[in-house]
């Protein structure tokens, strides 16, 4: 997912973590507002602001789509049968030491920073300021017309957060 969307561009050099060469990703506007909420919440409890990873934003828009596509509620996807190779996957392409996720459903289909929608929930709040996390990567809002309690639309949205992190990029 990463390659792909990555195609014809050329890859900006920068210093992460002590990793020699990392790419470096335009954000959307989604991601943007979302990594910039995030670490206002952060910046408030005195943690360090988290960094944007692009690999970790691809997977986060595909577990956002995988939601959408096939209905999973909250976090329903990890314990789903059939997922176990994905997440296996992901965690040794990464080798990320540790992994929180936030999700959401809602039927506002609009570009807001979801981490306000989060910090209402004492879990979802602590992913996102916890210390141990250094490394984020957030999904756009994936808009299907399955209906959500009383709306005809439903979006997702997908925030991941790591600790360390080491990809075949990033080592």
């Amino acid at each position: 997912m990463f390659y792909m969307s990555s195609v014809g561009g050329h890859p900006e050099e920068f210093l992460a973590d002590g990793h020699p060469v990392q790419y470096k990703a335009i954000l959307t506007l989604a991601q943007q507002k979302e990594l910039d909420g995030i670490n206002k919440y952060r910046e408030k409890t005195g943690a360090e602001p988290l960094v944007f990873d692009p690999e970790m934003a691809a997977f986060a828009n595909y577990r956002s789509w995988m939601n959408q596509e096939k209905e999973y509620i909250g976090h329903a996807w990890v314990q789903a049968p059939g997922n176990d190779d994905i997440i296996d996957l992901y965690f040794n392409t990464t080798s990320a030491d540790l992994i929180s996720e936030n999700t959401l459903e809602t039927s506002m289909l609009a570009v807001k920073a979801w981490c306000d929608v989060y910090a209402d929930s004492k879990l979802h709040y602590e992913a996102m300021i916890d210390d141990n996390y250094k490394y984020v990567g957030s999904s756009n809002l994936y808009i299907d017309d399955v209906a959500i309690r009383t709306h005809k639309n439903r979006g997702v949205q997908f925030d991941i957060f790591a600790g360390s992190l080491s990809t075949p990029i990033n080592h």
